[in-house]
């Protein structure tokens, strides 16, 4: 994980040179009103934060736009990719354009320059188009983009080379060793809830465990109270379930007061307390720096390995194994039923040779 963090942060820093050396020969479209890229720019800047890709950039001298992107979810490329009409995939279009595009929409500002246009608009655009002048800047500002993303979504199919269909498949079979080390850090360690975490003189958060219902992660827990302690109005005590989209989820380790794992989710996750369901965008797990820190470092990981692989499976669940398990019961059973009805049936056949009692009973 420490690996995929570092060429994260490698990329970035590399993506931002590449844009600070070519920036005077690029040039953007004016979304969302037409993707031909003809305005100049006179710098253009990335930052990172979780799943998220802020690109901020001078608009002809005009405005200050910055568009962010969502990496779970945007389809990043040069050209087009396309097999409409043959049966592989194929680039067609100016292969020195790279688009970004997500349906889902990215959010959008710009802040007026000018003295005729002075003050922020925001919008929700579907695409942004920046031209590189050359294919081989293209190509390089594209590969390290496609670096920060392949973190947290599944590569696009005209990137998927058939030698690693095999990578894939250990990559399904390294989900589960990392799965089971996430349930025993949340056994093994103290954690606490945001309830628990803020009276942990008086509160504990117990029996926390995760199973995986794709694509949702699922945190099970409770909160109660330590022996001796008076009710707490504010807080809600019993069991508790985290169910979120682990496509759009962002695990990030923070510092502040104390040290947890936010758990982040833009789109929202149900939370259910005391019976009832809410809708919220953040939560977080308190502990140690570093017991913390490793809990983070594995959910990146699980997730960047779910997203990979193609997983789409179960963990943590019985559903599959208790099904299996009546359906052999079941089998067993009627086994048994066949047999018994076959023996009888040969009795019955040579019953001049047995003799029937007053209870009705064979044999005795």
């Amino acid at each position: 994980m420490f690996g995929l963090l570092a060429l994260s942060a490698f990329s970035q820093s590399q993506l931002n040179s590449l844009f600070s050396t070519y920036c005077s020969n690029m040039k953007v479209c004016n979304t969302p009103y037409a993707n031909s890229c003809i305005y100049e720019m006179s710098f253009i800047k990335a930052t990172q934060s979780g799943q998220y890709l802020n690109i901020e950039y001078d608009f002809a001298g005009i405005t200050r736009n910055t568009i962010r992107i969502n990496l779970s979810t945007a389809t990043i490329q040069t050209g087009r990719w396309d097999k409409s009409y043959s049966r592989e995939w194929t680039q067609y279009g100016d292969k020195k354009v790279i688009t970004i595009n997500d349906p889902n929409g990215m959010d959008f500002s710009q802040v007026g320059l000018r003295n005729y246009n002075q003050g922020r608009k925001t919008n929700l655009v579907e695409y942004i188009c920046f031209s590189c002048n050359t294919e081989p800047v293209a190509n390089r500002i594209l590969n390290e983009l496609l670096t920060l993303q392949d973190r947290y979504k599944q590569k696009d199919p005209w990137r998927i080379k058939p030698e690693e269909t095999s990578s894939a498949a250990q990559g399904v079979s390294d989900i589960n060793t990392c799965f089971n080390k996430i349930n025993s850090m949340l056994r093994d360690y103290k954690y606490f809830s945001p309830d628990a975490s803020s009276n942990r003189n008086s509160m504990a958060t117990t029996n926390i465990k995760v199973s995986f219902q794709y694509p949702y992660l699922i945190f099970t827990f409770s909160d109660k109270y330590i022996n001796g302690t008076i009710s707490i109005s504010s807080v809600t005590i019993g069991s508790k379930t985290i169910k979120t989209d682990i496509r759009n989820t962002s695990f990030e380790y923070k510092d502040y007061y104390y040290n947890y794992v936010y758990i982040n989710n833009e789109k929202g996750f149900e939370l259910t307390k005391g019976g009832a369901k809410e809708l919220v965008k953040s939560t977080y797990f308190a502990g140690t720096e570093l017991n913390v820190k490793n809990l983070t470092d594995y959910l990146n990981r699980f997730k960047s390995l779910v997203i990979q692989s193609g997983f789409t499976g179960n963990l943590g669940t019985n559903n599959s194994s208790n099904s299996q398990t009546n359906s052999n019961n079941s089998s067993v059973g009627n086994n048994k039923k066949k047999r018994s009805r076959s023996g009888n049936s040969k009795s019955n056949n040579s019953g001049n040779k047995t003799r029937k009692s007053k209870s009705g009973r064979y044999g005795e």
